[in-house]
Order: structure tokens, then C-alpha cells, then sequence
């Protein structure tokens, strides 16, 4: 089974730990309201979905469900 898990950074950035769940091939979404070419600064999130802010919780959930269709693949990843 598969676990979700939601951080609120309360300001900080999102980088360092995206790299660990990267590291540790451990897919994940993103809900920033940060603009994608922003976010698309630290290569590790770009092209990472996106639920945006206020968060879109079909958007979200969708997401989350497309993990559970597919096998992890490392190339879902940026690098």
C-alpha cells in the first residue's frame, strides 16, 4: 500500500525535499502557487505535477491516482 503524505513548509523551499524523495524514487506532487517556470528553477521540479494554490483537490487526487496505475519509473522524475 501506498502512503500519502502532505508538509506544509510554511515558507521554505520545497527543494531539499523533493531531492530525498527523488534519491529515494518516491514519486510525489506538488501544490504550490508558484508560477511552473518558477518552480522549474531547481531542474529536480520541473515537469513535477502541479495541483496548484488553492489547491484543486480533483486535480490532486487525480495525481495521486496516477501512481497507483503505473509502475515507479525513474524517468518520472527531472533531473
Amino acid at each position: 500500500m501506498r502512503r500519502s503524505y502532505i508538509f506544509d513548509l510554511v515558507g521554505e523551499k520545497v527543494t531539499p525535499v523533493a531531492l530525498e524523495l527523488q534519491a529515494l524514487d518516491v514519486p510525489f506532487v506538488l501544490a504550490s502557487a508558484v508560477h511552473p517556470t518558477e518552480l522549474a528553477v531547481p531542474p529536480v521540479l520541473a515537469g513535477v505535477a502541479n495541483s496548484g494554490k488553492p489547491t484543486d483537490l480533483k486535480r490532486l487526487v487525480d495525481a495521486l491516482k496516477a501512481f497507483q496505475t503505473r509502475p515507479l519509473q525513474r524517468t518520472e522524475f527531472a533531473t
